[in-house]
């Protein structure tokens, strides 16, 4: 099975919910995930080790986090590699 990455941004714990439940369901299936908060995410993490990357935030004041932004233009030739998802909450 694959191996999948969830980043997920959160402010008041929601988000970081959702986040495990989803994995929790694909671990059933049979999936290898990590979980990882984004704004937590180590500067040398190797994306390239995942199947799939799974990203998650909640909206505040009608926007995503800046820092979720930075995640993304930081890793963006990576990720436009691999199937991705994003959820919003």
């Amino acid at each position: 099975m694959s191996r999948i990455l969830i980043l997920y941004a959160t402010t008041e714990g929601h988000t970081a919910r959702i986040a495990e439940r989803i994995a929790q369901y694909l671990r059933q299936i049979g999936h290898t995930v990590e979980t990882q908060r984004a704004n937590a995410v180590p500067a040398v993490m190797d994306l390239e080790a995942f199947d799939a990357v799974i990203i998650g935030a909640s909206i505040h004041y009608g926007h995503h986090p800046r820092y979720l932004h930075a995640l993304i233009r930081r890793h963006h030739a990576v990720l436009a590699e691999r199937p991705t998802a994003f959820f919003s909450v």
